[in-house]
């Protein structure tokens, strides 16, 4: 097996597991999972309980998405969006002085901070390799 496809396989599982386990977790608790994002205080509280249902539902998407392959690609793709959103929230959160949970995997969840930022960067790097084309080379500098 070549190294280009046990990484993606990599890449999927990872990103598969990350997604369903985030989205399985909130389900539990939804409410809770507003009140993590509500205190981002980036969105208004009226809308929070309809983005935070439907962010649950994406998350899930993906997760069984990557699996599927007409789903694959897409599922990448708003994978790579969401984990660069998610970096954008984290850094805005940090450069406020909040101290806050990050929300990613309900009740367990960490403090917002670097290395949230590096995980979610990680994340965001494994999408991308899921999107580079099979037998894509680098562009030679001659």
């Amino acid at each position: 097996m070549k190294v280009h496809t046990v990484l993606k396989i990599g890449c999927l599982i990872l990103l598969s597991v990350v997604f369903l386990v985030s989205g399985f977790s909130k389900l539990v608790n939804p409410h809770l999972f507003v009140r993590d994002i509500m205190n981002y205080r980036l969105f208004p509280p009226e809308p929070l309980h309809i983005l935070a249902i439907w962010l649950i539902m994406l998350e899930l998407f993906i997760g069984f998405g990557l699996w599927i392959p007409f789903l694959q690609r897409a599922s990448a793709w708003i994978s790579a969006g969401l984990m660069a959103f998610f970096i954008l929230m984290v850094a805005i959160a940090m450069a406020r002085g909040l101290d806050i949970n990050c929300g990613c995997f309900g009740p367990g969840s960490q403090k917002v901070g670097w290395g949230k930022i590096l995980e979610n960067a990680g994340l965001f790097i494994a999408a991308l390799y899921l999107l580079w084309p099979k037998n894509s080379e680098l562009p030679s500098d001659s």
